[in-house]
């Protein structure tokens, strides 16, 4: 009798133990569940707090549209928004001019390497301090052919050979992120080069009063450091009128040979690139919305590349991340 009361009392406790086990479980998915669901709630938030950001940068770009018609770095679209609390979220937000940097995609023009926008990306590497022979990878990396230039070039053998491997997509490119692809490129060299890249959908010209030093030294070829610092300290927040006052400063006509035929030269004599309303202008049309938001424990980051016209802005692609 008392061995089965033994055994009763373990059964009852084996019961109460899983019991036990089985209440904590459910307690716990629970727990997980009504987490997850916050998350996701939270996440959701903050991405539409950081497609407010998005609208509300694009209203003042098509406020600076009517209002003027010159971009410039001392409007209020190139005014870095701070953080700020709005209905229990965390906001912030800037707008970054594309045209000022110089174009991926102008490197291949009617099929083929554009000669005058090849040098051009050259003498950008070459002020940057990176050997101008990787431009030749890049234009291999968009022209229509398998033959590799020579010297840097680089097509799919070379491609096919690494792991993982792939091809050379043969197209324009969709974002200044592929050079990291693209062979002789690592992390540092994207680093120093991509404040002063774009890969935009279209060719594009540079505007100039937003394009920093080493893509002014770029467009007027002999131009060193001090000399295009001077440049833009002499351009001021304001920008260039126009083009002329651009090219009719010290520095741009010491290195300009004839003015009235709108041809600079280049180091060896040569014609280098015409500075004229199709290659430089003084306004923009291709602008990165940087969005950021929190909500909760969730944070969001949105990137949104987008071409102003005169009927609206219009969003090309966005990247999205969230924390």
């Amino acid at each position: 009798m008392l061995a089965q009361r033994g055994v009763a009392l373990i059964s009852v406790m084996l019961v109460v133990a899983v019991a036990t086990i089985a209440a904590v479980s459910m307690a716990s998915r629970q727990y997980v569940d009504i987490r997850r669901s916050s998350n996701i709630a939270e996440n959701d938030q903050a991405y539409l707090f950081a497609l407010g950001v998005e609208s509300w940068a694009q209203k003042i770009l098509v406020k600076d549209l009517t209002e003027s018609e010159i971009d410039s770095l001392g409007e209020d679209w190139a005014m870095i928004l701070p953080p700020l609390a709005v209905e229990g979220a965390t906001i912030s937000g800037r707008i970054e001019d594309q045209t000022g940097r110089l174009n991926l995609n102008n490197l291949i023009k009617e099929g083929k390497a554009s000669t005058a926008d090849v040098a051009l990306m050259k003498r950008l590497f070459e002020a940057v301090g990176i050997d101008a022979a990787l431009v030749s990878a890049i234009v291999d990396w968009i022209d229509a052919d398998e033959i590799a230039i020579f010297p840097g070039g680089a097509e799919d053998d070379v491609y096919l050979a690494k792991v993982p491997s792939y091809r050379t997509p043969n197209t324009m490119m969709m974002s200044v992120s592929e050079l990291l692809l693209i062979n002789g490129f690592d992390r540092k060299t994207f680093t120093m080069l991509s404040p002063y890249l774009t890969a935009l959908p279209k060719r594009t010209i540079v505007n100039i009063n937003t394009a920093a030093a080493p893509v002014l030294m770029a467009l007027v070829d002999g131009l060193n450091r001090d000399e295009a610092e001077q440049l833009l300290n002499d351009r001021g927040d304001d920008g260039f009128e126009n083009i002329e006052v651009f090219k009719k400063h010290n520095f741009v006509e010491k290195y300009y040979a004839d003015p009235g035929s709108n041809q600079a030269l280049d180091q060896n004599g040569g014609s280098a690139i015409k500075l004229d309303n199709k290659t430089i202008g003084i306004s923009s049309n291709y602008f990165m919305l940087q969005a950021t938001s929190s909500f909760g424990r969730a944070e969001y980051q949105m990137r949104s590349l987008v071409e102003r016209k005169k009927q609206g802005v219009n969003v090309i692609f966005r990247t999205q991340e969230a924390f």
